[in-house]
């Protein structure tokens, strides 16, 4: 993909590699992810399987790809610390989200919101994305901040399968600046 790694003050986004299947499955357990972050994997080995599909959207055409999903790294230690995806919304599949997670002892410190501006930024120059949908738990007053802080407008209220408060929020326009 062009314009990859995306570098940060502190952070790389950048294509997810199988020798990441261990971190992002100990991100994907944590309770406090689980909360607010709907996908599960059973074990390490549908993870790998998962990743190794993730992988397989880096080389297709832009018309033919569902998800593009991109591990944040920690500069100084390369350690996985999140990840930010793009694809379909699930409550909706004609519109695109725009989805992450960061590890809870990274919580806090400007890391969501400055992959999100930058991941949207590559979206607006790369791919010509210029409209995102995010969904978020209400009670998730992280993410909304994050969202907040990223542009995003609160456009409606929703209660998912499981019976959780939704926020729909929207993104549109370039974020160049």
């Amino acid at each position: 993909m062009n314009g990859l790694p995306i570098e940060l003050e502190d952070l790389y986004i950048q294509e997810l590699s199988i020798q990441d299947c261990e971190s992002f499955l100990e991100l994907m357990n944590m309770e406090e992810v689980q909360k607010f972050i709907p996908d599960r994997f059973e074990n390490l080995e549908v993870l790998k399987e998962c990743i190794e599909w993730l992988i397989s959207n880096y080389r297709r055409e832009l018309q033919n790809i569902v998800r593009l999903t991109f591990a944040i790294k920690s500069k100084a230690s390369q350690e996985l610390i999140g990840w930010v995806s793009y694809g379909p919304l699930p409550s909706n599949e004609e519109l695109n989200e725009i989805a992450y997670a960061i590890h809870p002892r990274n919580w806090g410190n400007g890391y969501a919101s400055g992959a999100i501006r930058e991941f949207i930024k590559w979206l607006n120059a790369e791919l010509k994305i210029h409209e995102l949908y995010a969904e978020v738990d209400c009670s998730n007053t992280g993410s909304i901040k994050v969202l907040h802080k990223n542009r995003f407008n609160k456009i409606s209220t929703f209660v998912d399968e499981k019976g959780n408060t939704k926020y729909l929020y929207k993104y549109q326009g370039n974020y160049t600046k």
